[in-house]
């Protein structure tokens, strides 16, 4: 209801399109993300442009309209999918965002990093439980199936029978 209130014609479901009308009043677009960071209940956005940053023009315009939105929002990710110059990529990253040409890669770059902090949410895992009495020790260094087994089996863990055949 916001991003409507914001701008009409703007498309509001996930994926968020604020149109190129943006671009000509770029506090549309400092107040798009800033409503989408206060309110959507998002982990992090892909801020995706394109091409357009690589216009000197526009990216005088866009770079300070997303600095202040994100200047509300510290610690927030925030992802920019756009084709711009190396110099201009540079100053994106040195402001905090991170910067891919390809959308694709930005979703699996932070799917992966999803992950990796699901990881560490999760409760830590119980300790393995005691070996029981009877257990072989670990072997020093490369063991055959056969010796391999063995210590399987002592430790109780269930092997399948086996026999060596020499021929």
């Amino acid at each position: 209801r916001r991003l409507k209130e914001i701008l009409p014609f703007a498309a509001v479901r996930n994926p968020v399109d604020i149109t190129a009308q943006a671009f000509n009043d770029m506090s549309l677009v400092t107040k798009n993300v800033e409503t989408m960071l206060a309110e959507g209940g998002y982990d992090f956005i892909v801020n995706f442009f394109t091409s357009v940053p690589r216009s000197k023009v526009i990216n005088s315009r866009l770079r300070p309209a997303m600095q202040e939105a994100a200047r509300k929002f510290p610690g927030r990710l925030q992802v920019m999918c756009m084709i711009s110059t190396p110099e201009m990529t540079k100053e994106y990253e040195e402001d905090g965002y991170l910067v891919f040409e390809d959308p694709h890669r930005a979703v699996k770059a932070l799917a992966a990093l999803c992950s990796y902090g699901e990881a560490f949410a999760r409760p830590p895992r119980a300790a393995p439980p005691a070996l029981p009495a009877g257990a072989l020790p670990a072997p020093g260094g490369p063991v055959d199936e056969q010796a391999a087994k063995a210590v399987l089996a002592a430790a109780g863990i269930p092997t399948v029978a086996d026999r060596l055949g020499r021929t």
